[in-house]
């Protein structure tokens, strides 16, 4: 074997380059719209609920109010009202005791020196035919349930006065004449005919009908109130015919705060008030409604 044959050197190592690591690619953070600033309403704070504090006791007021009737009797009022102590207020009545409720009404008389003659019942009334008097005053309200107006009463008024202090007349039935039938020179005041039924018929040349007065001459009324009761009629057949709901035939009237209800002198009626003629009729202005 020969001393120059050499060994076969080894391949070199080759150590092998690494390849780059790529960088990661960001991710885009999303994109916000921003949310408007608003600024919160303000709220108003509740109104404090007043304390209503006891004890609860009934207040009357010390002075009475007037007597209600011009006249004779009536009633006079006063304001009663539930007061808390605590709260110094007024309060609903329920919180007050009603078995200690002070009373806020009582009775009252008003005297007239004027007065000669009272009425305090249906039987003073019907007997005024048969007093000589110069102003007659009805002392409270009468009724006349029953009673038809006729000869009985009193047919005329002249220079008297009859004052109603205020009350009432009720119930009467109408069927031949008005209720003071002929007034001269004189005044019929504060006085209401409450009720009052009327069925009447009359004939003749000259046939006249009232409520108040079949005629009159000369008259002052102040503060009448006349009511007719439904069904009411007037027939009233004479060639020359006067119909007044409140007065027949009348020359001087004057009237002051008067009213009159539901008192007609029609052709063509509507309930409650029918009325049939003869011939001609003359309408008296003191009807509560008129039409030809």
């Amino acid at each position: 074997m020969s001393s120059e044959s050499a060994e076969t050197p080894a391949p070199p190592i080759v150590t092998p380059t690494p390849e780059p690591i790529p960088s990661p690619t960001p991710t885009p953070s999303p994109t916000t719209t921003p949310l408007p600033t608003t600024t919160p309403t303000p709220q108003p704070s509740p109104s404090p609920v007043p304390v209503v504090a006891g004890p609860f006791v009934w207040q009357a007021d010390a002075t009475w109010g007037a007597c209600e009737a011009s006249c004779g009797k009536g009633q006079q009022t006063r304001p009663v009202r539930c007061f808390a102590q605590g709260s110094k207020s007024v309060v609903e009545d329920s919180k007050c005791s009603a078995a200690t409720r002070p009373a806020n009404a009582r009775a009252c008389t008003v005297a007239n020196a004027q007065c000669d003659t009272w009425i305090r019942s249906a039987a003073d009334f019907i007997n005024l035919k048969s007093r000589n008097f110069k102003v007659a005053c009805l002392e409270s309200d009468v009724n006349m349930a029953g009673n038809t107006v006729d000869d009985r009463f009193i047919s005329a008024l002249k220079d008297q006065v009859f004052d109603g202090c205020g009350h009432s007349i009720s119930n009467l039935n109408f069927r031949t004449r008005g209720l003071f039938e002929y007034v001269t020179n004189s005044t019929v005041r504060d006085l209401s005919l409450k009720s009052a039924k009327v069925s009447v018929k009359g004939a003749g040349t000259f046939a006249t009908f009232g409520v108040l007065a079949d005629q009159s001459n000369q008259l002052i009324l102040k503060n009448i109130d006349i009511e007719i009761t439904a069904g009411s009629s007037i027939e009233l057949m004479g060639f020359g015919t006067n119909c007044g709901g409140v007065l027949g035939a009348t020359v001087v009237v004057t009237s002051m705060g008067s009213k009159f209800r539901p008192i007609s002198c029609l052709f063509d009626v509507e309930p409650p008030v029918e009325l049939r003629v003869g011939f001609s009729i003359t309408v008296n202005p003191w009807c509560f409604k008129t039409h030809r």
